[in-house]
């Protein structure tokens, strides 16, 4: 399958400070905004610089079909495998928060955390896939690619600083993958075959494939990047907002 990567743009969205902690209402982040951008645009240009096409998925996807397609009984199973992402043709990165609170350890001592979370967003991200279908009673697989377009995945990503050890601690989760209305597989080359499959393509199917780049992809080089290069927003006491 050639690869097509689309001009990437990235887009920085930050919404206001929502500084809140119980214990001083007048406690705020200072520039945890410009920090999260910071972060996102780093660890993008991070993974452009290994390759979008890296973000694969880890595990195959198989679903049984039974369709009738004009008087044509389709019955099989139907392998996606070798995922990864072919393009996407925008970055969105939303701050959404900058927070202190109170949290109680497991040695059950307390310590003050800071918090600074928000959203990255892959608008028009196209995943690509071999398609290996195999008919009942029929010995010979046939063989396709696809390629489905989610309209924007969504991961939500924390940045946690322990204010008594200064430990870091960071977080990507997977938090929507939408389809898109009358979103459908494209596969190659398209025939009846490939039409009864993208009938009953499933594109929550993906959940876990695309899960793991949070996890096992920009988890670490947000780590690394919070860690070696870019300071934690510095806290103030009695700060206008």
């Amino acid at each position: 399958m050639e690869l097509s990567l689309s001009f990437l743009v990235l887009v920085i969205t930050a919404s206001t400070v929502n500084s809140q902690v119980e214990w001083d209402r007048v406690t705020t982040l200072v520039g945890a905004d410009i920090y999260f951008k910071n972060i996102v645009q780093e660890t993008m240009q991070e993974v452009e610089r290994r390759g979008w096409w890296n973000l694969k998925f880890n595990e195959d996807i198989t679903q049984t079909f039974g369709e009738v397609l004009y008087d044509w009984h389709a019955n099989g199973t139907v392998t996606y495998t070798n995922g990864f992402l072919v393009s996407i043709q925008q970055l969105e990165a939303i701050f959404t928060r900058g927070t202190l609170f109170k949290s109680t350890m497991p040695d059950n001592s307390t310590a003050m955390i800071a918090n600074v979370m928000g959203e990255l967003i892959m608008r028009d991200a196209k995943i690509g896939f071999d398609a290996i279908v195999e008919f009942i009673h029929e010995n010979t697989p046939q063989r396709y690619t696809g390629i489905f377009n989610h309209n924007g995945i969504v991961f939500e990503v924390s940045i946690q600083k322990n204010l008594l050890t200064n430990e870091l601690s960071t977080s990507v989760s997977l938090k929507s993958l939408p389809a898109g209305s009358g979103n459908r597989m494209v596969y190659m080359p398209a025939n009846n075959v490939t039409e009864v499959l993208s009938r009953v393509y499933v594109p929550s199917n993906n959940w876990n494939g695309v899960r793991d780049w949070g996890s096992y992809v920009f988890g670490p080089i947000i780590k690394n990047v919070s860690n070696n290069h870019i300071d934690f927003p510095q806290f103030c006491l009695g700060c206008l907002r």
